[in-house]
């Protein structure tokens, strides 16, 4: 994944991973979009997860997939 600000370019691995997880047909271009269907996706699952071992994991590997920003690397002033 490539992001700038809020919009993000995936990968064809991740558009696909995305349409799998989803269920939807187009792919979102914004940060806050993808993290929004990803979880609605894992809301969607989670309410079978509490009897579900399999739905439990599901719900585990699609919130790993949300986009989450690093903090940016800074110079340290050792001088």
């Amino acid at each position: 994944m490539i992001a700038l600000g809020n919009k993000i370019k995936l990968n064809d691995n991740e558009v696909r991973l995305f349409k799998q997880d989803t269920g939807l047909s187009t792919v979102p271009d914004t940060v806050e979009d993808y993290n929004n269907h990803l979880q609605a996706a894992a809301d969607f699952w989670g309410a079978e997860a509490q009897n579900d071992p399999a739905a439990r994991l599901l719900v585990k590997l699609i919130e790993a997939d949300k986009f989450t920003r690093k903090p940016s690397r800074t110079k340290a002033s050792g001088r």
